[in-house]
């Protein structure tokens, strides 16, 4: 499936060099999240989330764990874009934050033909059977929108209430950039 309206839904398995687990767990602890996150400058990218996963299993009592042999590199990501432009995209815009992260992996091809790299990461992509998307045909900037128009309502919401009927109606007016 891997769609949700225009949105594509990313996720990828790859192995990770068992004795790079430490420095791997430590570059992605330092990379910094939100705004200031270097996958935020790509620009139809919704989120990126990267998991270190060493083990399964053993989340209820009594269950078994299954330690994984390599360890691996969970990418889950979600974005507007053609799956090969967006990753083009990630080695062009941010070639030493996909460096200092793939290099941890096994039979990781660099970064200096970046079609090899998407081929790499083709080659460990799994498949979603299941988007879950509150808004599959929203672009980014859409997304981001409506958020901002969503938190000026509540601003404006919570700071209006002791307001009489005409001042409520003004307030509504130039908050909402009407008046």
């Amino acid at each position: 499936m891997n769609h949700a309206g225009r949105n594509y839904y990313l996720k990828v398995l790859t192995p990770i060099v068992v004795a790079s687990v430490p420095s791997l767990r430590a570059t992605l602890e330092a990379l910094p999240d939100g705004d200031a996150s270097p996958f935020a400058r790509l620009a139809t990218t919704h989120f990126v989330r990267l998991v270190i996963l060493e083990r399964l299993g053993a989340d209820g009592a009594g269950e078994r764990v299954h330690p994984l042999d390599p360890p691996v590199l969970y990418l889950d990501t979600n974005f507007s874009d053609d799956v090969d432009h967006w990753i083009d995209d990630l080695v062009r815009t941010i070639p030493d934050t996909v460096d200092a992260i793939w290099r941890h992996a096994l039979d990781y091809p660099g970064l200096e033909e970046p079609d090899r790299f998407r081929r790499y990461l083709r080659a460990h992509q799994l498949s979603s059977h299941m988007c879950l998307a509150t808004s599959p045909d929203a672009v980014l900037d859409e997304v981001q929108r409506g958020l901002e128009a969503r938190a000026k309502l509540i601003e404006l919401a919570t700071t209006t209430q002791h307001l009489a009927p005409a001042a409520l109606r003004h307030a509504v007016m130039t908050g909402l950039g009407e008046g």
